[in-house]
């Protein structure tokens, strides 16, 4: 699904498409992931994590419940126009990692910090003013 020109996220996409392990909306008009936007995602058994491509939207909000798998996942928020993480980083399960290089990062808060660091959470932060 990605270099089109989706603008919005609709509850039930991915329900017939069971043992998901990456989803692609790169390069399309996305400006926020709402509560229910992944909410039907269903992992094969054999599925140890999750890889969602969000790069190149103008994405300035995402839920904090919009982000609950159960497997660490590999969120791909590069070049966007994100500028608070904490609910980003506290919705996601440990050892996930976080790219949100080229973004409109300013700071990074202490307890965001001390959270990436118990739940071994990786976040790249390049091209960001922080």
């Amino acid at each position: 699904m990605d270099h089109n020109q989706i603008t919005k996220l609709t509850g039930n996409i991915f329900h017939d498409s069971p043992k998901l392990s990456v989803i692609d909306f790169s390069f399309n008009a996305l400006t926020k992931i709402g509560s229910s936007d992944f909410q039907d995602i269903r992992l094969g058994p054999m599925v140890k994590s999750l890889s969602i491509f969000l790069k190149n939207n103008q994405i300035t909000d995402i839920n904090p419940e919009a982000l609950t798998p159960t497997v660490p996942i590999n969120l791909h928020l590069e070049n966007n126009k994100i500028s608070l993480i904490s609910s980003i980083v506290f919705s996601v399960k440990e050892k996930s990692m976080i790219y949100l290089s080229k973004n409109q990062v300013g700071c990074v808060s202490d307890d965001v910090i001390e959270w990436l660091k118990v739940r071994n959470i990786a976040v790249d932060l390049k091209a960001n003013p922080v």
